[in-house]
């Protein structure tokens, strides 16, 4: 049995994938707010929300053509950027193990 899924923004996707300037604007105003609580609530940061949402953004509509339309765009959206904060947490992890490793160092010495 098939799935479809009546993604009400469908030709705003489509005028995208056109390279529409416009309608790029348009998504983004549409699911920004979402897209950034999201981080948000992952990051819990507002600046690395911030920059989470920025980087979702350019990522999926750099990426808009891979985009087959099996889901909405907002459950792509969503993905890319539940995606891109867990990889913001990542990094951040990294640094911090790295900080405490050079002052232990430090501490050594």
């Amino acid at each position: 049995m098939e799935t479809s899924f009546n993604d009400k923004h469908y030709e705003l996707v489509v005028a995208c994938k056109r390279g529409d300037r416009q309608s790029q604007f348009k998504l983004y105003n549409l699911y920004a707010k979402a897209m950034y609580n999201t981080a948000l609530r992952i990051v819990q940061d507002e600046a690395e929300a911030a920059d989470v949402l920025q980087e979702a953004f350019v990522d999926a509509f750099t990426r808009l053509d891979s985009f087959r339309q099996e889901s909405t765009f907002g459950l792509w959206m969503k993905q890319i950027v539940v995606n891109k904060s867990i990889s913001a947490l990542r990094k951040r992890k990294l640094a911090f193990q790295s900080l405490e490793e050079s002052e232990q160092i430090a501490d050594e010495t």
